[in-house]
């Protein structure tokens, strides 16, 4: 388990380091953004430490991670998101999908260039 919560530390510090160089350009007056943000930022870095890992592991790691981040600038917003962080987490992921699906679609003129020839 020490490798977890290595990489937990190190993805911490990578958050902190992103605020501190204000990467995060709303955090002062959007939270949902932000969070948004924050959590992509989050599901990369732990993909990276734990690419073998189980989906859920991953999730449960990535879910604890934002909460830190979450009591820490967003006190205030902390009850919305231990209700809704999976929830968040699973839209990430499903977004990112799609994303990705519609990135894979070929058109007729042969491009990728999606939404426009298509």
């Amino acid at each position: 388990m020490s490798e977890i919560d290595e990489s937990i530390e190190s993805t911490i510090t990578k958050i902190h380091e992103n605020i501190k160089e204000k990467k995060y350009k709303h955090i002062d007056f959007d939270f949902f953004q932000t969070l948004f943000e924050i959590m992509i930022d989050i599901m990369e870095i732990i993909e990276e430490y734990h690419k073998g890992r189980a989906g859920y592991i991953k999730k449960q790691i990535v879910s604890e991670i934002g909460e830190t981040i979450v009591k820490e600038y967003f006190p205030d917003h902390l009850e919305y998101y231990q209700e809704r962080s999976g929830d968040v987490i699973e839209t990430i992921i499903y977004s990112y999908k799609v994303f990705l699906g519609l990135k894979s679609i070929k058109t007729s003129c042969g491009f990728d260039c999606l939404p426009f020839c298509l």
